[in-house]
């Protein structure tokens, strides 16, 4: 009996755009100059990236040339992109309410949170994984999925888990049998983990 590769899956969420600081959904923001200089080179294996360009801006602080996977791209938000969570809790509060409570509810026009997590859930279980170390930027909401994905947990899960801007998290094991061995733990903007 074969042993199957184990595989290495360091998320990293790119530093806040300026949609996440004033409480915005968030519409493909570059990031700050500031962030960016704040982001040190890492030597990784293997790079995939989403297409936001948060994402992609961090890809190449980093000092990568990734895939681009479009599958990773931000939840589709509908009317709400680019409006603050205050506004829509004034003005669509049963809304919002749906959609904080539904993972198929959809009120904004654009993507549930089930129809997210079905795009993520087809890209995971289908990727190529890379023997050794796989690094994975992609936005919070898409970073959730993926753990919930890897955890086979339900969607209700989504609101459950908190991914921080400028944070890792990491997955270890093969397809069909992945572990999560930390969540959401802040990058220190001097340390780098190995391509090991």
């Amino acid at each position: 009996m074969t042993t199957p590769t184990v595989h290495r899956i360091t998320l990293f969420c790119p530093p806040a755009i300026a949609a996440l600081r004033a409480g915005r959904f968030p519409d493909d923001d570059a990031l700050d100059d500031d962030a960016v200089a704040g982001i040190t080179a890492w030597k990784v294996g293997h790079a995939v990236c989403s297409p936001a360009r948060s994402a992609q801006e961090t890809a190449a602080a980093l000092g990568f040339t990734p895939f681009i996977a479009t599958d990773l791209r931000e939840l589709d938000y509908g009317r709400w992109t680019g409006q603050s969570l205050k506004t829509i809790s004034e003005e669509e509060p049963e809304a919002l309410a749906a959609w904080l409570s539904d993972a198929d509810a959809k009120p904004h026009g654009g993507e549930s949170i089930a129809e997210a997590l079905q795009r993520v859930a087809a890209w995971f279980g289908t990727y190529p994984w890379q023997p050794g170390h796989t690094l994975v930027i992609a936005p919070p909401a898409i970073l959730r999925a993926i753990v919930l994905c890897a955890l086979d947990a339900p969607a209700r899960g989504y609101w459950h888990l908190d991914i921080a801007p400028m944070s890792i998290s990491t997955l270890s094991g093969h397809p069909g049998h992945w572990r999560l061995s930390s969540l959401s733990v802040p990058v220190a903007t001097t340390a780098a983990p190995s391509a090991a």
